[in-house]
């Protein structure tokens, strides 16, 4: 666009210059042959007839001048017109790639690559290993080895657009949990203006199987994201990135908006359904704008308020057990205990709620893009993958906070670092007893994870992580809670279409 407009400037210089100088050229040709007849011949002699005057010819030249200066005249107003052209057309694909480029902060249910169909897979396959790992069986028998190969995740996404309309279906398998094969995506959606006028939709309704817009972390993609995973305290409060439910979402100029009503149960047993009435609120808004060619800002709020459940129990008939005490194998009277019978618990609600902030700034340079951001979190009673909150069971809420600290740098396209700080209690309220009295007890953890990294853009990935985790959920010798030696490393392969 700025040669376009340079261009323009001097086409205008040269249109103004040629025509000065085609106007004093006319004058001087003029000026010129007047010189040469103005001076009148001698008298002649009466002997002697007069010369014959020459034929005038100063006006034919200044004709054919004037025409060729009006002739570069109308050449320079078409290559003007010309170049006025070019640039309306330059300014207007400019608006179009500027307006294609931006992309919500959150990842809103909108359709991936435009109109018509698309789609993508990828797979990420990883060999973990913790300290916590031993050849032994749990009781039930799961296994507590965690030295293993693991298909981390393989999905197949498709998408279809139209104008005012999209849907998406996404496919997700592991062996996190033995073989699992699930929807991880699948909504229907329509906006207004179309795709074709407008990348991001001033509104969009979608229904369906869909992600959770709170934060940045949650909705960000485990495609994009750099670390092998998302934060505890975003594992904890949401163990799934999705679930069923309705929203709404868009945006205007730079801010983002989106608003979700879900089931609000993305955890097991209760995975995507609902088992009470009441519904989670989700909310976002935020901004994302260029502050400078190279410098991406983005920022946003978020909110959910909903109701969780807590099941209760079945009515039990009274029984007599018997408990070998020594061991010898034989009935004895004091090993005979009555177990009375129970009455039925009723299952109950409880009320949960969290907010979130969130701030990212990306950087790009010369050695590849930087980006630096975090998220703050505070939840009562949200705690699903961790602690699991159950204040009706416990007869105490549950307050939690985490936060985290990531900084991100590209070495060339190629190669790419990374270092996050995460801290999560999971109860800032919780005590237990101890030798009789009632003592506070930490719930935290605090995880130190590097990450290194090469790259083939856009098509494949190897990362090596380390995470040193830091928490008082281990017991020493005499029972007191200490650091548990759980430290973790993880080598992922990610490839991609």
């Amino acid at each position: 666009m700025d040669r376009s407009l340079a261009v323009l400037w001097i086409a205008s210089l040269l249109v103004l210059g040629t025509a000065h100088r085609a106007s004093a050229q006319a004058g001087s040709v003029e000026i010129e042959l007047e010189d040469e007849v103005a001076p009148a011949p001698a008298a002649p002699t009466p002997a002697q007839p007069a010369p014959a005057q020459p034929a005038p010819v100063a006006a034919p030249v200044a004709n054919a001048e004037s025409a060729g200066v009006s002739a570069r005249l109308e050449a320079l107003e078409a290559r003007t017109a010309q170049l006025q052209a070019e640039l309306a057309e330059a300014k207007a694909q400019a608006d179009a790639a500027a307006a294609a480029k931006a992309e919500p902060v959150d990842a809103a249910p909108v359709e991936k690559d435009g109109l018509g169909w698309s789609w993508d897979a990828y797979v990420q396959a990883q060999y973990e290993s913790s300290r916590l790992s031993e050849n032994q069986l749990q009781s039930g028998g799961a296994p507590i080895n965690r030295d293993r190969f693991v298909l981390r995740r393989a999905r197949f996404r498709l998408d279809h657009g139209w104008d005012y309309a999209a849907l998406a279906i996404e496919v997700d398998t592991n062996t996190v949990r033995g073989l699992s094969v699930g929807l991880r995506r699948a909504h229907a959606l329509v906006r207004y203006p179309a795709r074709s006028e407008l990348a991001i939709p001033y509104v969009a309704l979608a229904a369906g199987l869909q992600d959770q817009p709170f934060g940045y972390e949650l909705p960000f993609g485990a495609r994009k994201r750099l670390f092998a995973e998302r934060s505890v305290a975003s594992t904890a409060l949401f163990p799934n990135e999705a679930d069923v439910g309705a929203s709404v979402s868009g945006g205007f100029g730079v801010l983002r908006y989106s608003v979700a009503i879900l089931n609000g149960q993305p955890a097991e047993p209760y995975l995507f359904g609902d088992p009470n009435a009441s519904k989670d609120l989700i909310a976002r808004i935020g901004v994302d704008t260029k502050l400078l060619d190279a410098l991406r800002a983005a920022a946003g709020v978020s909110f959910l308020r909903g109701r969780g459940f807590s099941a209760g129990s079945d009515a039990t008939k009274g029984e007599l057990r018997w408990i070998d005490d020594n061991q010898d194998t034989r009935v004895q009277d004091t090993e005979l205990r009555p177990i009375g019978a129970l009455a039925a618990e009723p299952s109950e609600s409880f009320a949960r709620w969290a907010f979130g902030f969130d701030a990212l700034l990306a950087l790009r340079t010369k050695l590849g893009e930087s980006q630096l951001y975090g998220e703050l979190t505070l939840a009562e009673n949200l705690d699903r993958g961790l602690f699991l909150a159950d204040p009706v069971a416990s007869s105490a809420d549950a307050r939690e906070l985490g936060y985290y600290v990531a900084l991100t740098q590209e070495i060339t396209p190629y190669a790419l670092v990374g270092f996050r700080i995460d801290y999560y209690d999971g109860n800032a309220d919780f005590i237990e007893s101890r030798r009789g009295r009632i003592v506070p007890v930490g719930r935290s953890l605090t995880t130190y994870s590097p990450v290194i990294g090469l790259q083939l853009p856009e098509v494949a990935r190897l990362t090596f992580q380390y995470d040193i985790i830091d928490d008082t959920l281990g017991r020493d010798v005499q029972g007191v809670p200490g650091d548990l030696d759980n430290d973790q490393w993880t080598v992922r392969l990610q490839v991609g279409l």
